[in-house]
């Protein structure tokens, strides 16, 4: 039931229970009203204006709304469409304290905004790749640079140059695919678990959303990095003759 009246909110914290919406028949909520408004006249306090029933019209047209939720077929919920009713609904409202909404609208709104945040995140990792790539590109030069004497050995047993390249490529990607396989299992863990926890106060509905458009831009370029980070420090060994080598 819960599910079909998305427009109010229900809780299970015992802190909202004043504010919760309770789902019950207009006859109820007639009789509801009434007590409430003999309360307020035994009691000698005033009563609040939504209590007061307008005796003039039938039931349950008598009683005070608090929103009017509109939902409009599939084939008419167009623009222009809402816009009309948007209109139609002003200029019988004689009230500046009815506020008349275009939930697609507004939910459109949010989803650029949404969208523009994205943007903004893709570019900031973007950039934080092509730090990234100095970083690599340091550390795979000082890995070559230790392991140059191994070089000279390899290339000097008659082992091709292209193959010992082709070792420090392997390398490169074997660490670089450790480190993604670990750090996208450490940042669902958390991001689900920070994620789980704010549901706690705002009961809000879990869905998993995986970014796989930048999931994958990142994979393809952090292998991109890992090859050419071990590929250009390695490239000057490459032209260098072995006996050349083992004498660095």
């Amino acid at each position: 039931i819960v599910s079909k009246v998305p427009g109010f909110w229900f809780s299970k914290l015992s802190q909202f229970a004043s504010q919760m919406t309770t789902l019950t028949t207009l006859h109820d909520y007639e009789y509801f009203l009434q007590l409430l408004k003999r309360w307020n006249v035994f009691t000698g306090h005033k009563t609040p204006d939504y209590l007061n029933s307008d005796l003039t019209k039938p039931f349950p047209y008598n009683l005070v709304k608090r929103k009017l939720l509109i939902r409009m077929k599939a084939s008419r919920n167009t623009q222009q469409d809402r816009t009309e009713i948007i209109d139609l609904i002003s200029s019988v409202v004689n009230t500046d304290h009815v506020d008349v909404v275009d939930t697609p609208k507004t939910v459109a709104g949010i989803q650029k905004t949404t969208n523009l945040l994205s943007t903004f995140f893709e570019f900031v990792a973007l950039l934080t790749m092509f730090l990234c790539f100095f970083i690599s590109f340091i550390s795979f030069r000082q890995n070559v640079f230790e392991n140059v004497y191994i070089f000279g050995v390899l290339r000097s047993i008659g082992l091709n140059k292209y193959d010992v390249v082709f070792m420090f490529i392997f390398e490169a990607i074997i660490i670089t695919t450790s480190s993604l396989l670990l750090g996208t299992a450490i940042g669902i863990s958390q991001s689900v678990l920070i994620s789980l926890q704010s549901q706690i106060l705002t009961e809000n509905i879990f869905v998993f959303l995986f970014p796989s458009r930048l999931y994958c831009v990142l994979l393809i370029i952090s292998f991109i990095i890992a090859i050419l980070s071990s590929t250009m420090p390695s490239w000057k060994l490459i032209k260098t003759p072995p006996s050349h080598i083992l004498r660095l």
